[in-house]
């Protein structure tokens, strides 16, 4: 993972997160802008990020499930700096936190972002505790990994939700006039590391790559 902390002063905080994901997609291969595709119309990105932003300080974070692809980011960031919003980073910082991990059984927290279609094709958003947000949540992983190795999943795979906030958090994008909706919550999985390392450097769920959302944090290895 790469951790890109900088003071800056944003003047379209609105689309801050299109800006954000421009801004890394200059940073990347060209190929990684048109994504991997699992089906027709279904892409996924190796990639995946997440922002903070407190008054003007800006904290990035970055991950992928090629090490070159974080590799290319942080060259970018050390020769280009950070520009965003017609604005230049100060006093920028990078981390190169490892998120990888061998165990296959670990404890994440984060965002995932899960939805359905209701009446009159309007899209809904699930929490965590839902068990259909589960189902799509693993579903989605599954097919992340099919798309990025290559192959079917065969080992175990179990995923526990621990706890989720009483709050959502909206995330914006662009134009779009209806914000996607997430509920922060903490999951117990059980899988192959290999497994468990897509899930952690590609993200899950929806938004990955846009949004930004779907970064799970590692708490803990088990």
């Amino acid at each position: 993972m790469i951790v890109i902390n900088t003071k800056i002063n944003v003047h379209d905080s609105k689309n801050l997160t299109k800006h954000i994901q421009g801004y890394l997609y200059s940073l990347l291969p060209e190929r990684e802008h048109e994504g991997y595709e699992f089906r027709p119309g279904r892409n996924f990105k190796k990639t995946n990020f997440d922002y903070k932003l407190t008054k003007n300080n800006l904290t990035i974070r970055f991950s992928s499930i090629d090490p070159e692809l974080e590799k290319a980011v942080a060259m970018g960031v050390i020769k280009k700096g950070v520009r965003l919003c017609n604005s230049v980073g100060q006093d920028v910082l990078l981390e190169t936190p490892a998120t990888n991990t061998l165990s296959s059984h670990v404890i994440v927290s984060g965002h995932v972002i899960c939805s359905c279609r209701g009446l009159l094709d309007r899209k809904f958003y699930l929490e965590p505790q839902n068990p259909q947000h589960l189902e799509i949540m693993k579903r989605n992983a599954l097919q992340r990994f099919e798309t990025f190795m290559g192959k079917k999943y065969e080992g175990p795979f179990e995923v526990t939700l621990l706890e989720q906030s009483n709050n959502s958090r909206l995330y914006f994008y662009g134009d779009n006039k209806e914000p996607a909706k997430s509920w922060h919550a903490k999951w117990d999985i059980k899988a192959s590391p290999e497994l468990i390392n897509v899930i952690l450097g590609g993200g899950v769920g929806s938004g990955c790559m846009n949004y930004g959302a779907g970064f799970l944090k590692l708490e803990e290895e088990r």
